[in-house]
């Protein structure tokens, strides 16, 4: 009798006996509203980056009804060039016509694009400003070794008195 109520313990403890509540099934839902919202500001032209939190009411059947209006917070990353304002503009109206919210119950941060490099030009190569110059010592490091080479190849060509082909 123990070892049966001791086996049907450590299957019951096996077991994953956790059942989703309605609450945890509208949560999940959220988070896949909001993935899904994201992957959508990733498309608009400018957005390097995207992310987005979507709250949406709950009805508890047993709760006061506490109808809230739909929400997002979002948060994107500007690609360089890009228009922070009409960023948040668009963001703003595709997340609204998304979760059927209105446009100011969402809140949009918008991280603005990185300054561009200032470039410069050697030889064939395009490089920002700052590596100008350890390039062009790379390059002329690699010339002189490439003279050198040639120049070690010629001489023990012609110490061996053959002449390359």
């Amino acid at each position: 009798m123990r070892r049966a109520l001791l086996v049907l313990v450590l299957v019951l403890g096996a077991c994953n006996a956790h059942v989703d509540s309605p609450a945890d099934e509208h949560a999940a839902g959220d988070r896949a509203r909001g993935a899904a919202l994201a992957a959508q500001l990733q498309t608009l032209p400018g957005v390097a980056r995207a992310s987005a939190i979507v709250e949406t009411p709950f009805a508890d059947p047993l709760a006061p009804d506490t109808h809230a209006p739909p929400s997002a917070s979002i948060a994107i990353a500007a690609a360089t060039g890009a228009d922070p304002a009409a960023i948040e503009r668009d963001a703003r109206r595709l997340a609204a016509a998304a979760i059927h919210a209105d446009p100011a119950a969402i809140a949009v941060a918008i991280e603005a694009p990185p300054a561009a490099p200032e470039l410069a030009r050697v030889g064939p190569f395009e490089v920002s400003a700052r590596s100008k110059t350890a390039l062009t010592i790379t390059l002329v490091g690699a010339l002189a070794l490439i003279a050198g080479l040639a120049a070690w190849i010629a001489w023990t060509h012609r110490l061996r008195g053959t002449r390359p082909q």
